[in-house]
């Protein structure tokens, strides 16, 4: 997946959710049902 600054993340990589702060409970819930 792409954040917000353009880096590639890896789709379990909750730690930068966490770090962008942007609507992270429904990011983390999107991220886990990815996997």
């Amino acid at each position: 997946t792409i954040d917000v600054a353009g880096q590639t993340t890896d789709v379990g990589d909750l730690c930068t959710v966490q770090v962008l702060g942007k609507e992270r409970n429904t990011l983390e819930f999107f991220l886990v049902d990815q996997k």
